[in-house]
Formats: structure tokens, sequence, C-alpha cells
């Protein structure tokens, strides 16, 4: 029934050596921190271009809405630091402001232009009859648009 005869071993199981085992995991330990490093380096890149692709279109979202406004003014009645107020042709009143770092927009309710952009102050100044000079300062950089008031009486 049972016999005691030592079974051969197959010949052609192979299998991983101790030695192959431990120079795979010191390629691995060379390799693997450098492509962590690489990938969170290329993470945090993408990260900065979409926040300064966010800054940009919210900047150039405020320009136009501004640039809209300023072209069917009527009458520019205050301007001054982070304070902007005129009255459109149908004699409405509106109002650009900053707040908590963000410009808003009022004309019967506030809403604000900005999210990501992050403002620390804007001046206007009328610098000729028809020509009015807004200045905005961000964290890093400070940009100065002239807008024609053709309108303005």
């Amino acid at each position: 029934m049972f016999t005691n005869k030592p079974q051969k071993q197959n010949s052609s199981q192979k299998g991983y050596l101790l030695i192959e085992i431990i120079i795979s995991l010191a390629i691995l330990s060379f390799a693997l921190p450098s492509i962590t490093t690489s990938y969170l380096t290329i993470q945090k890149n993408i990260s900065t271009i979409y926040q300064k692709i966010v800054q940009k279109n919210e900047l150039t979202y405020f320009y136009n809405f501004l640039h809209t406004d300023l072209r069917k003014s009527k009458k520019i009645h205050q301007t001054g630091s982070n304070y902007l107020e005129f009255q459109n042709m149908q004699n409405e009143t509106i109002i650009y402001l900053l707040k908590n770092h963000k410009i808003g927009r009022k004309k019967k309710s506030t809403f604000y232009l900005t999210e990501k952009l992050s403002v620390q102050s804007f001046s206007s100044s009328h610098i000729s009859t028809q020509n009015l000079e807004l200045k905005i300062k961000f964290t890093n950089q400070e940009k100065t648009y002239v807008f024609y008031l053709p309108n303005e009486k």
C-alpha cells in the first residue's frame, strides 16, 4: 500500500533564489523614492498651473464685467481706494468694492466676481475727463487698466 520511497523533485519547477529577491528589492529601494518624488513634483506643478489658470480666468471675468459696465456708464460718482461707484444709462447705481480680498459688484445685491484671486487693494481715479485708471494689487503683482468713458458728461 504505502511505500517509503523518497519522492523525486520535479526538475521543471523553478523558484526564485534568495539572492534574486534581495537584488530586486535593492533595485526597487533605489527606484521607488525617485519615482515618488517625481510624481509629487509633477502633482505640485499641475496644481500651481491650475491655480494660475483659475486666477487668470477670474481676472478676465472681472475685467469684462467692469469694461461692459463702464461702457454703459453715464456718470462716475465716486472713485477711490477699494471703491468705485457710477451710474449707468438706466440710472442704476453700480458699485464695485473690495471685501475680504474679493472684488464684489453691487447693483441691487452684491455678488463677488473673484473667489480664488486674492486682491489686496484696488484704486480708481480719473486721469482725464474721459479716462478712468484702475490699479489692482494682488499678492505678488500689480496691474493697471485704463478705461475709456465715452458717455461721461
